[in-house]
């Protein structure tokens, strides 16, 4: 019977604290690409509406990166800017 079997410690997991919320990680999260098709080939989504959504977060992606690059750009003299 199920209700015979006794229950077995085997191991205790400590994962102790981490800290997330510093500057370099932060910048390292915004240029993360979250994408279903960082996968193994056999995982891949399929479809055309699946093939849709990988354009749209491609394009995302690629607008993200654009938005971190201006920001982490050094300010240009007022010379340059006329240009």
């Amino acid at each position: 019977m199920e209700a015979d079997s006794p229950f077995i410690k085997v191991a205790t997991v400590r994962i102790p604290s981490q800290k997330f919320d510093f500057e370099e990680r932060k910048r390292l999260d915004e240029g993360i690409l979250f994408s279903p098709w960082h996968t193994l080939l056999e995982h891949e989504p399929v479809g055309s509406v699946n093939l849709s959504r990988k354009r749209l977060y491609s394009e995302l992606a690629k607008y993200r990166r654009e938005q971190i690059a201006q920001r982490s750009r050094e300010p240009q003299p007022y010379v340059a800017v006329e240009d």
